[in-house]
C-alpha cells in the first residue's frame, strides 16, 4: 500500500444539487483542509484500471499524459501540471489510486495545508472502493429533500443544456436517482461507521456552527470559525464557475432555499417524487405533502406519446445505472 494512500483525506459526496458545494466550501475554508474543484477522477481513470492496476514504464507515462490532457486537471493545475506529472513519473510504478492521492496532495501542498480533500458528488457511488483504497480517508456526505433537489435540477436544466443532458428535467428520473443515492448513504454510513458523516442540508443551514463542529471532528482538526466565513473570501475551490456566480453561496450559509419546491415545483411533479421516493424520504425525516394521486399523474403523463417517451427514457437511464458495476442496490 502506497504511503500516499495512507494519508488523511476528506471526500465530499452526495446527490448533485444537494448542497455538496456548500459542504465543500466550508471544509475548504478550514486552514488545514484543501479541496480542488471537482475532479471526476474516477471516471477519468476507469479505462486505466481504477483503482489498483499497477502501471509502469510507457503505460504509466501514457496515463500521466492522459491526465494532463483531461480538462478538469487543466482547470486545477494549468501550467503547473508538468511538476505534478514529474512527481507521478518519479514513482516508477503507480496505480490510479496512487495518482489520485498524489494529485490531491499536490493541491494541498500548493496551498500550504496538511489535509487534502476532494468534492465530486457522484463519487458517492464508489465510497466503498474509495474507503478501501484510502485507509485514512473520511467521508462528509449530505442529503436534501428530494423535492428541493428536483426543483433545483429543473432550474439548472433551463439554464444549461449540459445540465439537462446529465439530469433530464423529469421528476421520475430525479426520484429514482435520489432514492438510489439515499440508500447508498445509509448503506455506506452503516458500513463505515465513524469514518463517514452524513448531514441533512436542512440541519446544516439551520445550525451551521454545530455542523462545522461535527465536520471538524470527522476530519480530526480543531474547529475554526473560518469555516463559516467562506462567502466573503476568495476561495480557490469556490469551487467551480457555477459556485462563483451563485449569489447565495457568495453570501455564506443561507436557509432561503429550504422548501423552495413548494413555490417552484408543479404539484404533479411533487406527487411523482413522493410516490417513488416516499419510503426513503420517511427514513430521512422528510414528510410527504398532499400533492394528489401520483398514479393518476403517471397515467396521464403516459397518455402523451412525448411524455411517455421521456418517462421511458428516465427508466432506461435508471436501469443503466442500476445494472452497471457498483450500481444501485
Amino acid at each position: 500500500m502506497s504511503l500516499l494512500r495512507d494519508q488523511r483525506m476528506v471526500f465530499v459526496v452526495g446527490m448533485p444539487r444537494s448542497g455538496t458545494t456548500l459542504l465543500g466550501a466550508m471544509l475548504n475554508a478550514h486552514p488545514d483542509i484543501a479541496l480542488p474543484p471537482e475532479t471526476h477522477f474516477l471516471a477519468a481513470s476507469r479505462a486505466w484500471g481504477w483503482p489498483d492496476r499497477v502501471l509502469r514504464g510507457e503505460e504509466l507515462a501514457g496515463y500521466v499524459a492522459a491526465l494532463g490532457a483531461y480538462n478538469r486537471i487543466q482547470v486545477i493545475f494549468g501550467e503547473r501540471w508538468p511538476g505534478v506529472a514529474e512527481q507521478l513519473l518519479a514513482l516508477g510504478e503507480a496505480t490510479p489510486a496512487d495518482a489520485f492521492a498524489c494529485v490531491l496532495r499536490a493541491v494541498a501542498q500548493e496551498r500550504g495545508k496538511p489535509i487534502p480533500g476532494e468534492k465530486t458528488p457522484g463519487h458517492l457511488e464508489q465510497v466503498d472502493v474509495l474507503a478501501r483504497a484510502f485507509p485514512g480517508a473520511r467521508f462528509a456526505a449530505i442529503v436534501r429533500d428530494p423535492r428541493d433537489v428536483s426543483q433545483s435540477w429543473f432550474k439548472a436544466s433551463q439554464r444549461s443544456p449540459r445540465a439537462a443532458r446529465h439530469f433530464p428535467p423529469d421528476p421520475l428520473y430525479h426520484a429514482l436517482r435520489w432514492t438510489w443515492y439515499a440508500r447508498l448513504l445509509r448503506r455506506f454510513g452503516e458500513e463505515l461507521g465513524p469514518r463517514m458523516l452524513t448531514l441533512r442540508y436542512e440541519d446544516l443551514v439551520a445550525g451551521p456552527e454545530e455542523a462545522a463542529l461535527r465536520l471538524c471532528a470527522l476530519a480530526g482538526v480543531p474547529h475554526d470559525p473560518a469555516m463559516l466565513a467562506f462567502g466573503g473570501a476568495e476561495q480557490p475551490n469556490f469551487p467551480d464557475r457555477r459556485a462563483t456566480l451563485d449569489p447565495l453561496l457568495r453570501s455564506g450559509v443561507s436557509k432561503s432555499r429550504v422548501g423552495a419546491w413548494k413555490a417552484g415545483l408543479a404539484a404533479e411533479h411533487v406527487a411523482v417524487i413522493e410516490r417513488v421516493a416516499g419510503r426513503e424520504m420517511a427514513a430521512w425525516g422528510y414528510e410527504a405533502s398532499d400533492a394528489g394521486d401520483a398514479g393518476a399523474v403517471l397515467r396521464a403523463a403516459l397518455a402523451s406519446p412525448k411524455r411517455a417517451a421521456r418517462f421511458a427514457g428516465s427508466v432506461a437511464l435508471w436501469n443503466a445505472k442500476r445494472l452497471a458495476p457498483g450500481g444501485a442496490p
